[in-house]
């Protein structure tokens, strides 16, 4: 089946550990531990819960999520159901958030990524993919070095320079909340902020009980129950992410000990914005 070209936002995304669990693979049972572990990665880009307001929201975006053996593709046409109704930026910038999500879930299973997005045309029929985005976000994630997703200087630009960017007051900008900066190589290099996006995200909601409680109480103490809720649900994504870290690098090769250090220190500037708990600290040996 023929197909026309598109232009939008494609990541490449890169397994972290993957390649060489393939290739150390011999047995059916190997494969298919793989395979699992693979389509569990591709469901949790392509937001696959289930429910119908998840596949009505992806079929509006128009997304299309390929998996590999070590990697995970996605492509995003700007022009889609979606955007008829708000434009391309809020969509856009959804998406990207929503990689950021994906990325924390992954990560608190334990399994790191890497990647880059870039803006270009994108043709895909039956048995074919040809891709400009495609191939710049490859090279992206080739340079980007450290366990985070990053976005080309064209799509960087393309973002900054958005008409509809502009009705947002600058507190308020997606752009800012939702990237940050790090160098590599003296290299800029601006990656999709995924732990604070990530925090940002949690509910104060525990259980029953505490919710319950919160019905019942004044005023007061439901904004306590609240803060107290926020506060628990962040120490313990911040936890559980530091205990990732710290496994990924101990296992760790000696030439790549050094990605997982500069995770420790972007975990551990978000930990300290975020909580005065101790715990939440990653600490590397």
């Amino acid at each position: 089946m023929e197909s026309t070209p598109s232009v939008g936002i494609t990541a490449f995304i890169d397994i972290l550990g993957f390649g060489s669990r393939v290739l150390a693979a011999e047995s059916a049972a190997d494969i298919e531990s793989i395979r699992k572990s693979v389509e569990l990665i591709r469901k949790t880009f392509d937001h696959n819960t289930g429910e119908d307001l998840a596949l009505s929201n992806q079929k509006l975006v128009g997304a299309e999520i390929l998996a590999f053996s070590d990697s995970v593709i996605v492509n995003i046409p700007l022009e889609s159901e979606a955007t008829k109704y708000s434009g391309t930026f809020d969509p856009i910038m959804s998406e990207i958030a929503g990689f950021a999500l994906a990325q924390g879930e992954c990560v608190l299973n334990g399994t790191f990524l890497r990647g880059g997005i870039d803006l270009g045309w994108w043709y895909r029929d039956d048995e074919i993919v040809i891709s400009q985005s495609l191939t710049r976000a490859y090279k992206q994630e080739s340079e980007c070095h450290y366990p985070v997703i990053s976005i080309t200087d064209s799509l960087a630009e393309f973002l900054e320079t958005h008409k509809d960017r502009q009705i947002y007051s600058q507190d308020i900008d997606p752009t800012r909340s939702i990237f940050a900066e790090t160098q590599f190589a003296s290299k800029s290099i601006t990656f999709i902020d995924y732990i604070r996006i990530c925090l940002n995200s949690l509910d104060w909601m525990i259980d029953k009980a505490q919710i319950n409680e919160h019905r019942s109480a004044t005023p007061e103490e439901k904004q306590r129950i609240v803060s107290e809720g926020y506060r628990k649900k962040v120490d313990a994504w911040l936890t559980t992410h530091a205990t990732r870290i710290r496994e990924a690098h101990e296992h760790a090769p000696d030439q790549v000990k050094a990605k997982y250090q500069w995770l420790q220190d972007y975990h551990n500037r978000m930990a300290k914005q975020y909580s005065d708990n101790v715990a939440c600290i990653c600490e590397l040996s």
